[in-house]
């Protein structure tokens, strides 16, 4: 499976510009990057729900957030992890 056109064109307009990488650059000019980002540029879908829930740990309570498009059941899952340095 091949990326999307509108990323493939996004990174393309991006490599043509010659942006710094991330490590690279200082940081009011990361921020500008940013700006140009291309899920800044794409139309936002209606979700069908929005659920906070905190899942229990040995230590605290790990807090989850989980976002459904529709009410379909068994729906493919896109999961994002945080880490925080000295935990």
């Amino acid at each position: 499976m091949g990326l999307k056109p509108e990323i493939r064109q996004y990174l393309s307009e991006r490599s043509a510009l010659g942006l710094p990488a991330v490590w690279q650059a200082p940081l009011d000019e990361i921020r500008k990057i940013t700006n140009l980002h291309i899920a800044l540029s794409q139309p936002l879908i209606d979700l069908f729900e929005v659920k906070k829930i905190l899942i229990p740990g040995p230590k605290s309570d790990l807090p989850v957030r989980i976002y459904r498009p529709s009410q379909k059941l068994n729906l493919p899952a896109l999961v994002f992890f945080m880490v925080v340095a000295g935990y």
